[in-house]
């Protein structure tokens, strides 16, 4: 079975983003460069939890209309809304399709918290209840695509962290920041 990429959402914003802030670049780039690689009907596949739209949408909102709700930010936070759109709406380009959040993904989740809670962090940080639902999204995918073949992408250092404490419990995941996406 071939290759799957769940995207969240900190890794959509800073693709559809025209020009992502400082530190984002190359992120944008490793995904230009991952959905060019994509041939229709033989892979790679890439989903996007449900969930993570709304997500989006509040990042678009937080870049385009915090301080100023101009009709020109109101215009660009609808044009990048339209953007993801575009990727993900089955009725236009629908390269990435969207996963639904089921009641299988919340069933034993709770490992996923203890093991975060066990690993150290200098600054506190946690998995957020959303970071949670996306590794479990990755781990019910992982028995679709076969262990290894599922690789959740972000932005976000901690979702990467969780999941190479434990590979067999966890799937892949990459930090765009600062890694290359296997495959590309």
């Amino acid at each position: 079975m071939g290759r799957c990429y769940l995207l969240d959402a900190s890794a959509l914003v800073a693709f559809i983003v025209k020009n992502p802030q400082r530190g984002l670049e190359d992120v944008k780039k490793r995904l230009v460069k991952l959905f060019a690689s994509r041939r229709p009907g033989r892979g790679p596949v890439f989903f996007v939890p449900n969930v993570c739209m709304a997500e989006c949408s509040k990042a678009f909102a937080k870049i385009f209309l915090d301080g100023d709700p101009s009709e020109a930010h109101k215009h660009a936070y609808k044009q990048h809304v339209d953007a993801l759109l575009d990727w993900v709406s089955s009725k236009r380009r629908h390269v990435i399709k969207t996963y639904k959040l089921k009641r299988e993904h919340l069933v034993g989740i709770e490992d996923i918290f203890i093991a975060d809670h066990a690993l150290t962090t200098r600054d506190g940080t946690l998995l957020s209840g959303l970071d949670g639902i996306i590794v479990a999204m990755g781990r019910t995918l992982e028995r679709q695509y076969g262990k290894g073949n599922v690789f959740i992408l972000t932005t976000d250092s901690r979702i990467p962290k969780l999941c190479q404490t434990n590979m067999e419990l966890f799937p892949r995941a990459v930090d765009l920041k600062s890694h290359e996406i296997p495959g590309t």
